[in-house]
């Protein structure tokens, strides 16, 4: 199968990968966004057997009787808790392939150029490395109130796909010494940093759509 091949060539020699895809006119691995997708729905749906395709919400219902704020506030934590478990693995190929790409301009400007061969070697590293998200599942079927860990939602992720991803670029540029580890560390550390601006971003912007939708509906209802 061509995924589990990419995959494998990847965690061992994932130079031939990358460099094939961007250098050769044909490659003969799998494109890095197809390559993540399948990654993608292969973690979501192992997520969807163990929580549900719904997570837990926050309340019940949403009152009519509250004021707006505190329904913008709910909407709000609510597409945090959707966006952080059940969706993670597709808001992670979204938004960090972007974010590690970005800073690689600076950190990997001696090894490869460009933004668009950056965002290739992203693509198929966080494609790997989102498998490693598995890791969340049996933490959360054991206890299902880490759900709402922000330490297990937030940072523990970036930390499982950090292991996977720091090991693709220790073998793809061949790191030696503390400097090199120093750089990857650095362009990794930022790219994650950005990754929580934008994931915050994300949510509030999702929320607040889903509270004006709601807004609109109940408006429409009683006309």
């Amino acid at each position: 199968m061509e995924y589990v091949r990419t995959f494998r060539e990847m965690l061992i020699t994932p130079g031939k990968v990358v460099d094939s895809f961007v250098l050769d006119e044909k490659s003969n691995y799998m494109h890095p966004f197809s390559f993540g997708l399948i990654g993608v729905i292969i973690v979501i749906a192992l997520y969807s057997l163990v929580l549900g395709y719904r997570t837990p919400i926050l309340a019940e219902f949403v009152s009519k009787e509250i004021d707006q704020y505190q329904q913008l506030t709910y909407w709000i934590q609510y597409a945090d808790l959707k966006l952080s478990t059940f969706l993670l693995p597709l808001l992670m190929f979204l938004l960090l392939i972007p974010s590690l790409a970005i800073p690689g301009l600076f950190f990997f400007r001696e090894n490869i150029e460009g933004f668009y061969y950056n965002l290739i070697l992203s693509a198929y590293a966080v494609g790997t490395a989102v498998v490693s998200l598995l890791v969340l599942v049996p933490i959360w079927l054991v206890s299902p109130s880490t759900l709402f860990n922000s330490t297990i939602t937030t940072y523990m992720p970036l930390v499982l796909v950090g292991i996977v991803v720091l090991r693709i670029y220790e073998r793809y540029f061949l790191m030696e010494g503390i400097k090199s580890w120093i750089q990857i560390l650095s362009s990794y550390t930022l790219g994650c940093i950005l990754f929580l601006v934008l994931e915050s971003f994300s949510i509030s912007i999702i929320g607040y759509f889903i509270f004006a939708v709601n807004r609109f509906i109940d408006l429409w209802m009683t006309i």
